[in-house]
């Protein structure tokens, strides 16, 4: 009857890979669901929570921030983060410039979503 349920030492580490990237994983689940609302707002925070938290925001959290900027219209924040991501070293793809491109169709600047759109041609994403 060996009933020795207690595995206290098969967890050595609780700060482990598998934890941070637990947390990255909420990060970006509450991005998300940011994005989709368009609550750029709370999208800015939880990017500088992430930041906080010690976890560096890959290309998918700012393509996030972004398209919650795309969905109000928000055409010099999205362009904001896309700089941001640049200086940063994270290469926008075609998804980022989407999302910019949106922002701007949402703010009626067509001029600006004609010059990303040439900006993503000039970077082979068209």
């Amino acid at each position: 009857s060996s009933s020795s349920s207690s595995s206290s030492s098969s967890s050595p580490s609780l700060s482990s890979p598998s934890s941070s990237s637990l947390l990255q994983s909420h990060f970006m689940d509450q991005l998300k669901t940011y994005a989709k609302q368009g609550n750029v707002g709370a999208a800015d925070k939880c990017l500088s929570a992430m930041v906080a938290a010690g976890l560096t925001p890959c290309e998918r959290a700012y393509n996030k921030v972004i398209a919650a900027c795309g969905r109000t219209g928000a055409v010099k924040r999205a362009e904001i983060y896309l700089e941001e991501m640049r200086t940063k070293g994270i290469v926008p793809t075609t998804k980022t410039y989407t999302a910019v491109i949106h922002s701007c169709a949402k703010a009626g600047d067509v001029q600006a979503a004609e010059a990303w759109a040439i900006k993503m041609d000039s970077e082979g994403l068209l």
